[in-house]
């Protein structure tokens, strides 16, 4: 009995350290926000995919108004998940973001990024394409 245990045991630290040891592919972007008479501005907008251990999560969370929105649209389909960083004025923000279907090489993906106010009204919005490799 005790030897089955320690056969189950063993499988399950096997069968885990391979889940554990994959990664997975994210999209990282980088924002630069610039204030002109206290109205938002996206100057800059640059997104890279990368990837990062399986068990790291990038999921859908609830809006902190005000605030910074990150949407990945494919073929008119949204593939990542809805990723928010709290707005405090000019600066750099990082958003990160796992998919929710992967491209194919050569895809080309939409990196929409939205400035929302305290009522979630949109102030401004910025969008580049990624090739997907």
């Amino acid at each position: 009995m005790r030897s089955i245990i320690v056969v189950i045991l063993f499988m399950v630290l096997v069968f885990a350290s391979g889940c554990v040891d994959k990664d997975k592919p994210v999209i990282i972007t980088k924002i630069t926000i610039t204030e002109t008479d206290g109205k938002p501005q996206i100057t800059q907008l640059l997104a890279e995919v990368d990837s990062v251990n399986r068990l790291e999560e990038y999921r859908d969370m609830s809006p902190p108004f005000p605030c910074v929105t990150l949407r990945i649209i494919k073929d008119k389909r949204e593939i990542g998940y809805l990723r928010y960083s709290s707005y405090i004025g000019e600066g750099e923000y990082e958003i990160t973001t796992d998919l929710r279907t992967i491209p194919n090489t050569g895809d080309t993906v939409d990196v929409i990024v939205k400035v929302t106010d305290e009522m979630g009204n949109p102030l401004c919005k910025k969008s580049t394409p990624l090739k997907w490799q």
